[in-house]
């Protein structure tokens, strides 16, 4: 028994000894321009520049409002047409701009109205976004330029939806949409959703991004989650991804270009890992040429209701 006990201790012993305190040079932070940029058909281009933050700072609307980044000079072209965004703030900003600008943002429009937020965009029709032109971004700002490109794709096809209750439940259950995938193209969808009873503005949906690698050329049912429930504080944890029965789902559904959908995929990866220990980190790709973050996108939405009852 006395060797076991000096057997333990002197290996105790080698362990203790053995240990070291290692230090781990994190690089530093360095702020980059960050670029949020669109354009739908229809709809004149908006971007929004900031500045790079922390991965330790706060994230709210009046952080993004600290780091806005004024001054920058930035044309969008179409091949043909080339005009120069104006900067504009959300108190001249007009109503039916207002939705896409917080969309942008990913606030409620009533966040955007209650401060002067600004963006740059244009009310020159000549270049509101037209179905298979690509747009071409220029930024000069703080003596540097960035460019990106652009291409408004056709928009997808929803063949059908409908809304069906989730195992036992009689009160609840999630939408609905199926996709008849064109087989002759690489499809690429971007998913957004809300409750047209209590949201004001489109969620992304979980997993937003997804192409037709698996059911190219097929039909396709994918089911969709109440996303903007998770922001209701007044529901229980059972009631939170439910659509209830005598709400509206509506669906907003767009086809993007291969870069953008690349860039969603991996940063709606990171977003719904967040706090995961054992998600694997990855760098999030841009199309923005020059050294800035971020993305030049265009979409191409469609819409689709979903009345909530069998």
């Amino acid at each position: 028994m006395a060797t076991r006990i000096i057997f333990l201790l002197s290996i105790l012993f080698l362990v203790v000894s053995c240990t070291k305190e290692v230090k781990i040079d994190l690089p530093k932070f360095e702020q980059k321009i960050v670029v949020d940029g669109q354009i739908q058909p229809g709809m004149p281009p908006i971007v929004i520049l900031s500045k790079s933050q922390d991965l330790y700072a706060p994230t709210d609307l009046s952080t993004i409002q600290n780091n806005f980044v004024s001054g920058a000079h930035i044309t969008v072209s179409d091949g043909t047409n080339s005009v120069v965004l104006d900067l504009i703030c959300s108190d001249s900003i007009p109503p039916a701009l207002q939705p896409l600008v917080a969309a942008a943002l990913g606030v409620d429009p009533s966040s955007l109205a209650s401060t002067n937020f600004c963006a740059y965009t244009t009310f020159n029709p000549a270049i509101f976004g037209v179905v298979g032109r690509t747009y071409s971004l220029t930024i000069d700002v703080e003596d540097k330029t960035y460019t990106s490109s652009t291409t408004i794709m056709p928009p997808p096809q929803i063949s059908s939806t409908f809304f069906k209750y989730n195992g036992t439940f009689t009160d609840r259950g999630y939408a609905w949409m199926v996709l008849n995938d064109n087989a002759a193209v690489y499809n690429t969808y971007f998913l957004k959703v809300k409750s047209l009873q209590n949201d004001t503005r489109f969620y992304t949906a979980f997993g937003p991004a997804f192409d037709d690698q698996y059911f190219n050329g097929l039909e396709f049912k994918y089911s969709i989650a109440n996303a903007g429930s998770y922001q209701n504080d007044a529901l229980s944890d059972d009631e939170k991804g439910y659509f209830f029965e005598g709400d509206t789902a509506v669906i907003e559904l767009s086809s993007m270009d291969l870069n953008v959908y690349n860039f969603n995929l991996q940063k709606y990866a990171q977003v719904d890992n967040g706090g995961n220990p054992f998600a694997s980190p990855a760098n999030i790709p841009t199309n923005i040429v020059g050294g800035a973050l971020g993305v030049w996108a265009g979409y191409s939405p469609i819409y689709d209701t979903v009345p909530c009852h069998p």
